[in-house]
């Protein structure tokens, strides 16, 4: 027999993963595209938009991966500890915790493959702020080069999209890993 919260906890880890994919998914799918549809505004109002999005993805989804991976770690330490060698859940320590290391792996990406971008993006916002752009595009740039900056920082923000669907894969994969052990 498994312990007394293997079965709560697992469904636990799996909620926060789920939430996570959702968070993950509004972002690419909602959030910037609605942003970047906006096509009459400045690069630095389009920048001070994402910059908000960013803010607030920033605080909801590393917490919910070192969640999601805490609870799964904890529930494979308790397995480890208190799991009867004949009950089939005692034999579940590994693929608990290669449903944390799913979950965590969102982490490692991100700072591999995203932080440049988003460096990239809040460097840029900084300079528009300094140069004192505001959301009507009236700054000290010209014309010709805000153009190019701005199709610039668009594309950044295409590919950060993209790169987001990627890492929405990874809390995605910690579910469907988490639903096939309970099969």
């Amino acid at each position: 027999m498994a312990h007394t919260l293997y079965h709560p906890l697992l469904v636990a880890g799996a909620t926060v993963a789920t939430s996570l994919t959702g968070c993950q998914l509004s972002l690419s799918y909602v959030s910037v595209p609605a942003i970047l549809s906006i096509s009459d505004i400045s690069e630095y109002a389009t920048l001070s938009m994402w910059r908000v999005t960013f803010n607030k993805g920033f605080h909801l989804c590393p917490t919910q991966a070192f969640l999601s991976s805490l609870i799964f770690f904890l529930n494979a330490f308790l397995t480890f500890l208190y799991g009867d060698a004949s009950s089939p859940d005692s034999k579940s320590v590994y693929p608990l915790l290669i449903a944390g290391f799913l979950a965590i792996s969102l982490i490692p990406f991100t700072l591999a493959m995203i932080v440049p971008l988003e460096e990239a993006l809040i460097k840029r916002h900084g300079t528009l702020s300094r140069e004192g752009s505001n959301a009507f595009g009236k700054g000290n740039i010209s014309k010709e080069h805000g153009a190019v900056a701005a199709t610039r920082t668009r594309d950044l923000m295409k590919q950060w999209t993209s790169l987001n669907y990627t890492r929405t894969v990874l809390p995605l994969a910690t579910v469907i890993w988490v639903w096939a052990m309970c099969l």
